[in-house]
């Protein structure tokens, strides 16, 4: 019996390594142009983006983004889904191994013939089987799993990324929203100034009274636009605490700190060749592992279709006593042999599976070059913005510095009588466009940089890189 179930083992590992059904998998090549056709940043110093934020020196920004991947929801999600697909490769690849049951039994009866003697039956089993992988499908579906799992990390990674580049996006925008309402109280405060003085001149009978009029709805003009601006960052607080998990008590006290900053990303180089950059993004990674898995999956769905061959055995122990002192009976049994089935006739069901597994690659190979297309598009994109925003600084701090100027002498010159309080009030209103449209500026300067290093893949890593 040993003899024959080592040479039955060796036979089927033989087997199960000579044989292989379906399509062989080849990871696509990225298409993608040979270089960058928008500007690449200018001046940028070489940075690891594993440790970017740290780079902003912004305490605020750091506490925020460690509640965000702590407390949301869409991180927990992923790691949900990571379990699941740990689970699913576990029992996938369970079933490469044999299965081995047990059973045990214990009965007692009397006959019906009146006597007294009664019969104690115990029954124990042991069943075992192992199915001999002759196609490679078993092989396909553990490959299909651990494709399914590292694709499901991957989305981890893009989730993190995406969420720390939300929470920052959405913190410096509550910053600019704080400098431009600041702004604004400036601006009621000189309104209302100006307002007072004029009413003063009308009461004394030196100036008309609509004069008054235009300064008294000027001062209204400024006081609505800062209820608005302080409603918008109100608003921006209220995503912070949807994307971090925290209390609004908890968000507000965090960012008391560093208030009237606006802060500024530091910058990093970018690598020329677009291939290397799409290749490390972690979305389109977990593309390549679904279309992995896919193509697996064609073929354990035409493994499916053809003869299997399986190992089982059986033992089992038997005994039976009587009461009284009658003797006892006892004993066991086995078995060891190869089972095989095939399939003879199911309606075209597996020839179905094998046509849904098919569509289902052609399905998971459209979305991979889709996401590449969309990668592709999301860098162009955001080095446009960044391009642009980086051109028009220089040019909206010489704005408002000079507009600045201009209303500080026309506020000079009113005074005196030499300028109407309609070129005044134009003055002033150019100032304060200069000043939001600079603080807007420095707003999409950052916003662009933290909106690149999400398009370039973030803090995310190959594998080769962890290990």
């Amino acid at each position: 019996m040993k003899i024959t179930l080592k040479l039955a083992l060796l036979a089927c590992s033989i087997i199960s390594t000579a044989c292989a059904v379906g399509p062989k998998y080849n990871s696509p090549t990225t298409q993608t142009a040979p270089e960058w056709y928008a500007a690449l940043p200018h001046n940028g110093k070489t940075t690891d983006l594993v440790n970017w934020w740290q780079s902003f020196s912004d305490s605020s920004l750091t506490r925020l983004q460690q509640a965000a991947e702590l407390n949301n929801p869409s991180i927990a999600q992923a790691v949900a889904r990571i379990d699941a697909a740990r689970a699913a490769s576990g029992a996938t690849n369970g079933n490469m191994l044999p299965t081995i049951n047990g059973s045990a039994s214990q009965t007692r009866n009397n006959g019906d013939d009146g006597s007294d003697i009664a019969r104690r039956s115990r029954l124990g089993m042991i069943d075992a089987s192992w199915e001999i992988d002759l196609w490679g499908g078993l092989r396909a579906g553990r490959r299909a799993s651990d494709a399914q799992l590292a694709a499901r990390t991957m989305e981890w990674h893009a989730a993190r990324t995406s969420i720390a580049a939300e929470v920052a996006q959405t913190y410096v925008a509550y910053r600019a929203c704080q400098a431009q309402s600041a702004a604004l109280q400036s601006d009621v405060v000189s309104r209302e100034e100006t307002a007072r003085l004029t009413d003063l001149l009308v009461h004394a009978g030196f100036n008309a009274p609509a004069e008054s009029y235009l300064t008294d709805a000027s001062a209204a003009t400024g006081r609505q636009q800062q209820v608005a601006m302080a409603a918008e960052c109100d608003l921006s607080i209220k995503s912070l605490v949807a994307l971090t998990g925290l209390s609004e008590s908890e968000t507000r006290d965090i960012l008391a700190k560093n208030a009237g900053i606006q802060p500024r990303a530091p910058e990093f180089t970018l690598a020329a060749l677009p291939v290397d950059i799409i290749s490390q993004r972690p979305d389109v990674a977990a593309a390549e592992r679904t279309l992995a898995a896919a193509s697996a999956q064609i073929n354990v769905t035409q493994a499916a279709r053809l003869p299997r061959l399986a190992l089982l055995g059986n033992i089992s122990f038997f005994g039976i006593q009587l009461s009284g002192g009658a003797p006892q009976a006892s004993g066991k049994s086995w078995s060891f042999g190869p089972s095989l089935s095939l399939p003879i006739f199911d309606a075209g069901q597996r020839a179905a599976q094998a046509d849904i597994a098919k569509a289902g690659y052609a399905e998971a190979l459209a979305n991979y070059k889709q996401v590449v297309v969309s990668a592709v598009k999301e860098v162009e994109s955001t080095l446009i913005t960044l391009d642009a925003a980086q051109k028009r600084l220089r040019d909206a701090h010489t704005a408002k510095d000079k507009f600045d100027k201009y209303f500080n002498a026309s506020l000079a010159r009113q005074r005196v009588g030499s300028v109407s309080l309609l070129e005044l009030e134009d003055a002033r209103r150019n100032k304060l466009s200069a000043e939001q449209n600079l603080i807007n500026l420095k707003r999409e300067y950052t916003t662009s940089w933290i909106a690149l290093y999400k398009a370039v893949g973030g803090a995310w890593l190959t594998q080769t890189q962890q290990s």
